[in-house]
């Protein structure tokens, strides 16, 4: 089952005035996954399928509407879901962070991946490529020109086929209108969703340990960190330490800024195994 991909049906609602496009499939405790910037919901849908058979998975999709993080909450409120895991990627963990500060004790545990939502990040793509072992440097005399075509400050990411042809669609949705986002995309009969809505509540005080939820951190080397190496030992490392009581920090080397599309049996195996630890 890992990797196997799936092709659920997207979901519409209007709640509080706002459009909200989502997948939901599986069951089992639920967890919300919220993809980043100029990228959409189905990039997770090559390990949707493996985490459907243990969790509930809710998939917002933001590429053409995008929505806060309370009415994410107001979303779960009509599915009727209480506790939720919150699981992010890159700029999407962030609005997972807002979450978690409007409702700290509705998130069960928290997944981060490539994100500095929860603190620093190793930032591997920009190291030197002579970094690279001879395999990754394979992949890159391959993939040169597609890299450079794409913008030429990615000639130092991770050249594996899976990152490039992503990197490639990204960066294709960045350039686009909200109109041009829409050309070939399913359009569902939106069902509105009358209130009375719950108020948004006051965040949570940052000082001290930001959270108190149990956090698995996932960091892309790009094939240039050493996953046993220390990552604070590099000129990489952006801001402060994780912000997190109980956290668990894994270095993939081999894989570019989607951990889970190059190396989805590591990323499937760590986050269930967190995920079954910690769930409720």
């Amino acid at each position: 089952m890992v990797g196997s991909s799936i092709s659920p049906e997207m979901r519409a609602v209007e709640i509080n005035g706002q459009r909200i496009e989502y997948y939901e499939v599986g069951q089992g405790p639920p967890i919300v996954l919220n993809h980043g910037a100029n990228c959409r919901a189905d990039d997770w849908f090559n390990i949707a399928g493996p985490l459907a058979l243990h969790y509930r998975l809710i998939i917002p999709d933001r590429l053409v509407h995008e929505v806060d993080p309370w009415r994410l909450w107001l979303l779960l409120e009509h599915l009727n879901i209480d506790r939720v895991a919150l699981l992010g990627h890159s700029g999407g963990a962030f609005k997972s962070r807002e979450m978690y500060r409007q409702n700290p004790l509705r998130v069960w545990a928290f997944v981060c991946i490539d994100s500095a939502a929860a603190g620093g990040k190793v930032s591997a793509i920009s190291l030197p490529n002579s970094l690279w072992p001879p395999h990754v440097a394979t992949m890159f005399t391959r993939n040169k020109a597609k890299l450079l075509a794409i913008s030429p400050n990615r000639v130092a990411d991770y050249p594996s086929d899976e990152n490039v042809a992503i990197l490639v669609k990204t960066f294709r949705q960045k350039a686009q209108t909200p109109q041009q986002r829409m050309v070939g995309r399913s359009q569902p009969v939106v069902c509105k969703v009358d209130g009375p809505f719950l108020p948004e509540p006051e965040p949570i005080d940052d000082k001290g340990c930001f959270f108190r939820c149990p956090m698995l951190v996932f960091n892309s080397g790009r094939g240039k960190l050493d996953a046993s190496d220390p990552p604070e030992s590099t000129n990489t490392w952006w801001g402060t330490s994780i912000q997190a009581e109980n956290y668990k920090f894994v270095l993939v080397r081999d894989s570019g800024h989607w951990v889970w599309l190059d190396q989805p049996k590591e990323f499937l195996e760590q986050t269930i195994q967190f995920l079954t630890h910690h769930q409720p």
